[in-house]
């Protein structure tokens, strides 16, 4: 016997299969608009244009269009049906605009189909009309997650009362009914630890709308906003200490970007610019090393012309610190030592050494790209002494790195490397994967410089497979292009060619600095 459900019936000797939603398509391919079975959801998409006499023109920008409709409507077939029509009268591009709210657009299915399935919002509302008051409780609070939540948040975020089995239950139930889903790892991770769920944004906006009808938005929000600043905490502790657990914390903090992103907007939003300034500059880690650098930095800028942005100068100051190591990752050298400066008196009288010492980092860094050695060396030996003050030995690492660059600058390749490995000594070959990939690839670069290629090869690999492991993008591409190099020296024209390509794909996709 086969019998549909939105449910797992429980009963003896049943088999499940699941039926997901439409296979997606991949937004990067810009012809998905081929009959050639490759993405489910858009041949879908297709077939219902053509039924309703829509013919037009897809070139390389409308077919994108097209795609992500499809992925904004979760592959869901009834959502595609749906949205179809409205292209008699708005383009591609418009539709996917107005996407940002999808229910009220998906209200206008066929008059001979059941009331439950002529519009998203009824189907979803007759699913959430048999959960149990507590599940319907739940689900509506989950909402204020976004781009998907660890199992191990729920409790906290929520604020459900209720003890850990039976919360598992719940939650169990819920993806049981098809209202939130497992979080596959993106290709080629392991799975996610703890695990991660998620909504169809479909239903997400459902339960959102539950949430703000149940006046409990506020609160959820707040709770989940104080969430995602101990998750920064954490972060940068464990960046900025020596404990085992340093990778799985930032690893953890590049996972909830996007809970992130919405915490910080809602500070902003509620007007509470102390706190949207205090998560902001915690979130280093995410803006420096995950290829968030322009959005970190717009963030911290439209924060300080805030009237309240500077009304606490130990958190502007500090704010500004992070903003001029922004802006000197994104080459913007003038406005990095304009702010930093601006930064010193406060952090000098309150003998914040360790904000101090990025301060004096960042300065050194300016003027190691200004040419100015003899400065760059000063600037830095006080972040190193600043960083030491502070009792962070690890960070002193970072100085050191910075004096190999400047070494390398003046032509001292012994000093190159002796400075380099002075840095990996204190970051041990257990540390973080960014700071051995970073200290690494000035090794690797002085056996360049040298002329051991193969050596430089091997140990570019592995600051490559660091990079990767840090989820450094930047990084990944620079470890990329400098293979690239080693490959043309090597006369391997086409290694080299293929090289310096995933390098330039790279930086297109997070955005060149």
């Amino acid at each position: 016997m086969l019998v549909t459900s939105r449910a797992i019936l429980e009963i003896a000797g049943e088999h499940v299969f699941e039926v997901p939603p439409l296979a997606l398509p991949d937004v990067s391919d810009t012809t998905p608009a081929r009959s050639d079975g490759r993405s489910d959801a858009v041949q879908l998409f297709m077939e219902r244009m053509h039924e309703r006499g829509l013919r037009p023109e897809l070139d390389a920008a409308s077919s994108k269009q097209l795609a992500e409709i499809c992925i904004q409507l979760d592959g869901l077939p009834l959502a595609i049906e749906l949205a179809v029509p409205w292209l008699r009268v708005i383009s591609p591009g418009e539709l996917l605009a107005r996407l940002s709210h999808r229910l009220p657009l998906l209200d206008s299915g066929p008059r001979d189909a059941p009331d439950r399935q002529r519009t998203m919002r009824a189907t979803i509302a007759w699913s959430h009309a048999l959960l149990s008051p507590e599940d319907q409780a739940l689900v509506r609070r989950c909402a204020v997650f976004i781009g998907g939540f660890p199992i191990d948040a729920v409790k906290t975020v929520t604020g459900i009362d209720t003890t850990d089995q039976e919360l598992m239950a719940q939650l169990g139930h819920l993806v049981d009914h098809s209202l939130i889903r497992k979080m596959p790892a993106p290709p080629g991770h392991p799975e996610w630890t703890p695990p991660r769920l998620t909504f169809m944004e479909t239903i997400r906006e459902y339960a959102w709308e539950q949430l703000v009808r149940a006046g409990e938005d506020v609160e959820t929000r707040n709770r989940h906003a104080a969430w995602c600043q101990s998750i920064a905490e954490d972060a940068v502790r464990a960046r900025i200490g020596l404990d085992s657990e340093r990778s799985s914390f930032t690893d953890r903090l590049a996972a909830e970007r996007h809970n992130a992103r919405a915490a910080c907007e809602w500070h902003e939003a509620q007007g509470d610019i102390a706190a949207a300034m205090t998560l902001a500059s915690t979130l280093w880690p995410l803006w420096l090393e995950h290829g968030e650098v322009g959005e970190g930095s717009a963030h911290l800028k439209r924060l300080l012309r805030h009237p309240e942005g500077t009304a606490n100068a130990r958190l502007a100051a500090r704010a500004k610190v992070v903003l001029g190591q922004l802006e000197q990752a994104l080459g913007e050298m003038t406005e990095a030592e304009r702010v930093t400066r601006e930064a010193l008196p406060v952090l000098e009288a309150l003998r914040d050494d360790r904000s101090l010492g990025v301060a004096f980092t960042t300065l050194g860094l300016v003027e190691l790209v200004h040419g100015d050695y003899l400065e760059a060396v000063g600037l830095l030996e006080r972040s190193l002494a600043s960083f030491r003050a502070a009792g962070d030995i690890r960070a002193g690492s970072w100085s050191l790195r910075h004096l190999s660059s400047v070494a390398h600058g003046q032509g001292d390749i012994d000093g190159y490397e002796r400075l380099a490995r002075l840095g990996l000594d204190i970051v041990g070959e257990t540390g973080h994967p960014l700071d051995l990939a970073r200290l690494g690839s000035n090794l690797a670069q002085a056996a360049v410089i040298r002329g051991k290629l193969a050596d430089a090869t091997s140990q570019f690999d592995v600051v490559l497979a660091r990079y990767r492991q840090a989820n450094d993008r930047w990084g990944e591409a620079d470890a990329l292009q400098r293979l690239g190099v080693i490959a043309y020296l090597n006369d391997l024209p086409t290694r080299a060619e293929d090289l310096f390509a995933q390098s330039e794909r790279l930086l297109r996709k997070v955005g060149d600095p």
